[in-house]
């Protein structure tokens, strides 16, 4: 549901994770304090949904989804300009500054991207749970600061390589 609406709020030009701050401060910020708690009493981490799992695992940062447009356009597309501007945009969409392309190929309101915009996060977020819910991937248990690079973020935010494996995926489905 967080993943949903987040991404519906996007879909109308406004920052779903802003209008929803209500929910990471009350709910994902505490989850992710909750799980480091119990971990440094000797105790499993319960809470799969942190501030960190959608920040590394769903937003992948905060340009993952950005990202897999990039590389999607990048490989699909025969306008030149758009081609163009994702070149441009994969700098700062890498070090997770996404307007330059957000605003530069107009995905507010376009219907075009409805369903891949919102459909993606939601299997990215469900991928997530489940190689957590699987033990593939360890319960999130630090703050990451969300501007760290994608695939980096990943392995830091699970403390080995199944981070940047679960972000590989993500990129992959998001580029599909």
């Amino acid at each position: 549901g967080y993943t949903a609406l987040s991404q519906f709020f996007w879909m109308f030009g406004a920052h779903g994770p802003n209008l929803l701050f209500a929910v990471e401060e009350n709910i994902l910020e505490p989850a992710i304090h909750a799980n480091n708690l119990a971990m440094s009493q000797g105790l499993n981490p319960a809470l799969i949904f942190t501030k960190t799992f959608f920040d590394m695992y769903t937003r992948m940062g905060g340009s993952g989804s950005t990202l897999c447009l990039i590389a999607a356009v990048l490989l699909k597309s025969n306008d030149k300009g758009i081609r163009k501007l994702c070149v441009f945009a994969a700098i700062p969409a890498f070090c997770n500054v996404n307007e330059p392309l957000l605003f530069g190929i107009p995905l507010v309101l376009n219907p075009v991207y409805v369903m891949p915009f919102i459909i993606t996060p939601l299997l990215q977020t469900l991928i997530g749970y489940i190689a957590t819910l699987s033990g593939f991937l360890p319960f999130t248990t630090e703050i990451i600061n969300w501007t760290t690079p994608v695939f980096i973020s990943g392995y830091v935010a699970s403390g080995n390589l199944s981070g940047a494996v679960v972000q590989g995926v993500n990129f992959a489905i998001g580029v599909a």
